[in-house]
């Protein structure tokens, strides 16, 4: 499944033992906000908008 949806990394959990949750959370995590900042490295700075 995860060479499918071309996941970062595959990890299992248990809600039912509370196994492994927080481990899993923190990778979501550290692979959500790597995402971010290589993609702001390629946005366009925001402008403002001027009043004069």
């Amino acid at each position: 499944m995860a060479r499918e949806v071309h996941a970062v990394t595959y990890l299992e959990c248990s809600a039912k033992y509370q196994e492994n949750i927080t481990d899993n959370f923190m990778e979501a995590s550290s692979a959500a906000l790597s995402t971010m900042r290589k993609g702001q490295h390629k946005r366009k700075p925001k402008r403002s908008c001027l009043l004069s």
